[in-house]
């Protein structure tokens, strides 16, 4: 069994990754106009024991359209811990995300995840959060891009895991 956060959840990625893919996949099939509720039911209606592993590890994990607003489709609930901002607030708002980051590393993390994007790479950025109480994390982003089977980009997922104790 993975011994840390961080590799307990790429054992997990994958499976949920597939799961994600499956179902934007027959939400697309179906014609229905929103196909995101599909990919979020399909996170959500895990078997238990993983709804509970991504609900409660102590890392953030998320999934993100590939737009270029990386708007927040699903977050998990461990983000109001890091930004006092619920997940409810967060999802499917454009750039509701970069005003949680610090204003000095916002520009960064755009330039990043742009340049990830375009050359279909994995996001791997560490930066700083900054609570509505106004504390600062240091966080590590780790993203990969989900494609279909013709290789064409349907959405992010990662994780964001706070570093600030190692940072002290």
């Amino acid at each position: 069994m993975p011994s840390s956060p961080s590799s307990l959840l790429s054992a997990l990625v994958p499976d949920v990754a597939e799961r994600l893919r499956d179902a934007l996949a027959q939400a697309r099939r179906e014609g229905g106009d929103d196909a995101w509720r599909a990919v979020v039911r399909a996170l959500r209606a895990g078997e238990e024991p993983v709804q509970a592993l991504i609900e409660h590890v102590p890392v953030v994990i998320y999934v993100a359209a590939f737009d270029e607003h990386a708007t927040l489709r699903y977050v998990s609930p461990r983000i109001e811990q890091l930004t006092g901002v619920t997940a409810r607030e967060l999802v499917g708002s454009a750039d509701s995300w970069y005003g949680c980051i610090h204003p000095d590393d916002v520009q960064r993390v755009r330039r990043t995840e742009a340049a990830s994007f375009r050359d279909g790479t994995e996001l791997d950025c560490a930066y700083r959060i900054v609570h509505r109480d106004g504390t600062e994390f240091h966080v590590w982003d780790r993203d990969v891009v989900v494609r279909d089977d013709e290789g064409t980009p349907l959405f992010t997922q990662g994780v964001v895991l706070d570093i600030t104790p190692l940072r002290k």
